[in-house]
């Protein structure tokens, strides 16, 4: 059988999308935040529709109440939280080791949303992963992280692609991972490498210090320019060569993803898209998003030798929101892609 290959497009417009981000934001301030939630759906429906394979666009069903229930309920804890840092500081850092704790279910809980709300050709996918794995990689693993000066991480990073990526399906058919841990060695060894041009400048700067005090200030200020120069890289690389390793070891049945990111071109948009922002007082927003969501789009292969609309479905429960705001509220990376 000839192997054919489907890439991912994404069709939408900059002008498009502004429209529909403009709306969202004078609605969402009129209503004192309230229409955020209702934004939040317009915002995906439009992204996923625009989203296709094959020809056929991905579909987004959340509800508005849905999300609404759970902003509701960060908001609540939010304002729990504020109300104990002023009145009982000790309590509120109870809360933060509580919130901590509970990690694992926001992840798992985000992810079994983000899943079961999005379809393709009338399939929705599922999560499948289980609440006691999610405690050793997203809980266990991280606490080890100090103790053991960073060096577990490129394993974690391993374990958390393991465990998004297997523990998907669509339909009928659950994915398989056969990606190892020594891929991602290979990454940070060579984050480890981008840094060490900085560090020796800051080392560097040290010794002026001691020897002459003239060229201490554009030392320390060349040194930390580049520091931060290596940070912008080095996460680039990391989202890219991460991004790559997963799509490119997965298998969803007779289907294989070919991921070709590149991390110089990421760090260009990066560049490009803040100073755009930047200098438009965020009116250029839509587009910077519109240009990196086309990107990562056009990077992105489906290969397989059978007609994608192959499989079948199975029923799949619907999951509340609140994993999947409150995982938004701490910042806590669980996209499926």
């Amino acid at each position: 059988m000839t192997q054919k290959t489907y890439p991912i497009e994404f069709t939408g417009g900059a002008w498009e999308y502004f429209k529909i981000y403009l709306v969202n934001m004078v609605f969402t301030v009129l209503t004192l935040g309230i229409y955020s939630a209702w934004a939040k759906v317009r915002t995906e429906r439009w992204f996923h529709g625009h989203t296709r394979l094959d020809g056929q666009p991905f579909s987004y069903h959340a509800t508005p109440m849905q999300i609404f229930k759970g902003r509701m309920l960060v908001v609540a804890l939010m304002l729990i939280y504020v109300l104990l840092n002023s009145f009982v500081p000790f309590l509120s850092i109870i809360m933060l080791l509580l919130i901590f704790v509970a990690t694992p279910w926001l992840v798992v809980s985000s992810l079994r949303f983000n899943a079961a709300m999005t379809s393709y050709r009338g399939l929705r996918f599922s999560f499948k992963g289980t609440l006691e794995e999610a405690l050793v990689i997203y809980l266990a693993l991280p606490i080890a992280i100090p103790f053991t000066l960073g060096l577990i991480l490129p394993y974690l990073t391993y374990r958390q692609v393991r465990f998004v990526v297997s523990n998907m399906a669509y339909g009928n058919v659950q994915a398989t991972y056969d990606g190892n841990a020594k891929s991602f060695v290979g990454i940070y060894l060579k984050v480890m490498a981008i840094f060490a041009v900085p560090l020796g400048l800051l080392a560097l700067c040290a010794y002026i210090l001691s020897e002459n005090t003239a060229f201490v200030a554009v030392a320390v200020g060349l040194g930390v320019a580049v520091f931060y120069a290596a940070m912008l890289v080095s996460s680039a690389y990391i989202a890219s060569a991460v991004r790559n390793l997963k799509f490119n070891h997965t298998s969803l049945g007779p289907v294989r993803f070919q991921s070709t990111q590149k991390a110089l071109t990421l760090i260009g948009l990066y560049i490009t898209n803040a100073l755009a922002v930047g200098f438009s007082l965020g009116l250029l927003y839509p587009w910077a998003k519109v240009r990196l969501t086309r990107y990562k789009a056009s990077t992105l292969v489906v290969e397989s030798e059978q007609d994608l609309g192959m499989f079948t479905g199975e029923l799949v429960r619907t999951h509340g929101a609140v994993g999947d705001e409150l995982a938004d509220a701490f910042d806590l990376d669980v996209s499926l892609v």
